[in-house]
């Protein structure tokens, strides 16, 4: 317990005490869980089934809504690029990081554009209501996945300024102390090796992450049954084609 006393940069902080700054988060995160069901519950039990439920609620512009989708994963990508302009880094690890993260954000647009559909008909929410909850509860999930791939990028070249600074360091060891006592480590922050593990946790989990939504979304689009019917088929034509 501190009491009145603020914590200053540089002193020493009790690794093992409780964060209450984590609160905020876990209530919004609550919240987002709290909206989902009662979407889910109104929606899927409440609402009838065939159709009918567009007669006690506002039909939604499926046109319109495909169309800002698209707007809005081109701008979480768009970030994703900025977040690897937008800082002090040289080298080579930099230039590697730097292709490699511009070569995925191409790869994730062309495989959201060349898998969502771009008509209305063939869109979860005008094929059934529990397709277009199913949909409507992938697509955010979806969307903080993209946001993490840009994150884990703009981390790696943190931590690539944190391994030349570390190195500066120790060839002029100074007294250096940046804001917020950034100079030294505290003990309660990761090292470099546990930073690099954990910012390649992030940028893997939320890469499966995203994968998974995209078959998910696809499904929710397609049907799960026209799904089997379709490997179905192509099993049939590896089988007369020898292709395996």
């Amino acid at each position: 317990d501190y009491g009145e006393n603020r914590i200053l940069a540089g002193e020493e902080a009790d690794c093992d005490s409780s964060n209450i700054h984590h609160i905020p988060i876990i209530l919004l995160l609550l919240g987002c869980v709290a909206d989902s069901l009662y979407v889910i519950i109104r929606i899927g039990f409440c609402f009838p089934g065939s159709g009918e439920h567009k007669k006690i609620s506002i039909p939604m512009h499926i046109d319109f809504l495909i169309h800002r989708q698209g707007e809005w994963i081109m701008l979480v990508l768009g970030e994703s690029v900025l977040s690897l302009l937008i800082v002090d880094a040289k080298g080579g690890d930099y230039y590697r990081t730097f292709y490699f993260g511009i070569v995925t954000v191409i790869l994730l647009h062309m495989l959201h554009f060349r898998s969502q559909p771009l008509q209305a008909d063939s869109h979860a929410l005008r094929r059934h209501k529990n397709a277009g909850i199913f949909y409507g509860q992938i697509f955010p999930i979806y969307s903080a996945a993209l946001v993490a791939v840009g994150a884990s990028y703009k981390l790696c070249l943190y931590s690539l300024n944190d391994d030349r600074r570390r190195q500066l360091l120790s060839a002029f060891p100074i007294d250096y102390r940046g804001l917020a006592g950034g100079g030294d480590d505290d003990g309660c922050s990761p090292t470099g090796d546990e930073r690099k593990q954990l910012i390649a946790h992030l940028f893997c989990g939320a890469m499966a992450i995203v994968f998974v939504c995209f078959d998910l979304m696809n499904v929710a689009h397609s049907g799960w049954i026209k799904k089997m019917e379709q490997c179905k088929l192509g099993e049939k034509h590896c089988e007369r084609t020898g292709v395996v």
